[in-house]
């Protein structure tokens, strides 16, 4: 498909020659002003290339292109100026608000010269997004995998979480920033390898902790801040993680690593309850209790979960036939009692390739019982 254009100008003659010049290669839109180009970005989506002119009544073209690189990052920004004064043209090219300054009158041959090099660059920046992208997305996916190997319990504690997280999200359709939540909800736990041993177990078991105790735990989050505030597109997810046991969040709106902490403080409480012995229903009725520590809306969100578990049934299924999506409905355990799968873990394929060992070696039984959808055969 042909890459799209807006050309923002208020003289309509001018809008009729670019698409007469650029109809038949691009995909060309128009608008004769700048909050009409960003209706026309709000309404039809991100363009590759936004071209706007430097002088219009109401909003100036900087004014524009400055609006347009907060809502379409990625598309490619010039201007088209006649002024004499371009002084605030060169500061928007220099802080990088404009890719191009073009001059009126602008030629045919160097209007397509600069067009077809600021699709060279919007092609260059998706390029290497998309790398970014699965950079990123194995980088995850190996941390969690390594967790669930490494520590098994503390792995399973955090895919029960980010299932929580996700039913919060998708209920209150927080469809943008899903993917930080998500995340932050796998790798919330990642700091609780450095615990000493039984310290997990003792908290998930509800037991009551030393000062000491409690104090080392809670540096877990500070741990993960410092392992994943490195990596390229994770700074707000380690935020979020750092402050999931941050006292009552002052505003969660526009703030979404606050957002996604306190999605992980309710998931943890909520998850805490359960491991304790309460219900679904108790564990709610718990956060409920305290408002200004668990936002009510939020934990009106994760109310519909046990619905959500109500579409699977429990099922013993051969290690052979175990498949990534099934959730392990018990603690899998070695014959020696070593904790290999906890319940509540999302099946994955290096847990199958390690449960199979296991069951060859003879250390564990030769079927695992699962969580499946009621249509699944």
């Amino acid at each position: 498909m042909s890459a799209r254009i807006l050309f923002v100008d208020d003289e309509p003659s001018i809008l009729a020659g670019f698409r007469r010049l650029f109809g038949s290669d691009y995909q060309v839109d128009t608008a004769p002003g700048g909050v009409e180009g960003l209706a026309c970005l709000a309404g039809s989506g991100p363009c590759s290339i936004v071209l706007s002119d430097m002088r219009m009544p109401g909003m100036s073209g900087i004014e524009f292109l400055a609006r347009v690189r907060e809502v379409s990052p990625e598309s490619v920004r010039m201007v088209l100026t006649g002024e004499a004064d371009f002084t605030p043209a060169l500061r928007a090219l220099n802080d990088g608000t404009i890719f191009r300054l073009l001059f009126k009158p602008c030629a045919e041959k160097t209007l397509r010269t600069a067009i077809e090099a600021a699709q060279r660059q919007y092609e260059l920046q998706r390029a290497e997004r998309t790398l970014l992208d699965e950079t990123l997305r194995t980088t995850v996916t190996v941390l969690a995998d390594v967790l669930s190997l490494v520590d098994p319990e503390t792995f399973g504690r955090s895919m029960r979480i980010r299932r929580y997280v996700r039913h919060i999200a998708s209920t209150l359709e927080l469809h943008q920033d899903a993917w930080q939540f998500d995340v932050a909800a796998m790798l919330s736990q990642i700091g609780c390898v450095t615990l000493p041993p039984g310290l997990l177990e003792s908290i998930t078991a509800g037991e009551t902790l030393s000062e000491s105790d409690r104090a080392r735990y809670l540096m877990h989050a500070t741990v993960a801040l410092d392992l994943l505030v490195r990596v390229p597109r994770l700074q707000n997810v380690a935020r979020m993680i750092c402050r999931q046991h941050d006292g009552p969040p002052t505003s969660l709106d526009d703030d979404v690593i606050a957002l996604g902490a306190q999605m992980l403080k309710i998931s943890l409480a909520f998850d805490q309850s359960l491991s304790s012995g309460l219900n679904v229903e108790a564990a709610l009725n718990a956060l409920r209790a305290d408002p200004r520590q668990y936002s009510p809306r939020l934990v009106t969100a994760l109310a519909g979960l046990d619905r959500d578990s109500s579409s699977r049934e429990s099922r013993t299924i051969p290690v052979g036939h175990l498949h990534p999506g099934m959730i392990v409905d018990e603690d899998v355990r070695t014959q020696a009692g070593r904790l290999l799968v906890g319940r509540g873990q999302e099946i994955t394929v290096p847990m199958v390739v390690r449960l199979d060992g296991f069951r060859q070696a003879g250390v564990i039984g030769a079927s695992v019982r699962v969580l499946v959808p009621h249509s699944h055969t």
